[in-house]
């Protein structure tokens, strides 16, 4: 086991957040982003207190997204521990937050 900017995770876990991101991001990019020229999408990881953390996905686009093929982001939060949030609205965009109790 690691720990890197307070958050201790196995390999198994770092493996399963790098798809988890992998798949969020993905996302965004086949959802949020149609008929828009551009875009930014953010990623951002932080402790809660040494005890877990949360992944944040979220990007400006349209805000239409779905939790519509999120299936294997529901499934690697479950493996790590922990749930899925999500939010989304028109002209705002959306968010996709991973958070895991420690």
């Amino acid at each position: 086991m690691s720990t890197r900017g307070g958050i201790a995770s196995s390999a198994d876990q770092a493996v399963a957040i790098g798809l988890a991101v992998s798949e969020l991001v993905d996302r965004s990019f086949h959802s949020a982003f149609a008929g828009m020229e551009e875009g930014c999408v953010r990623v951002s990881m932080r402790s809660r207190d040494g005890k877990g953390f949360s992944l944040e996905v979220s990007d400006d686009g349209n805000g239409r997204g779905t939790l519509d093929g999120l299936g294997l982001a529901v499934a690697l939060a479950e493996r790590l521990g922990g749930a899925i949030e999500y939010e989304s609205a028109e002209g705002i965009g959306t968010k996709a937050r991973i958070v895991v109790a420690g």
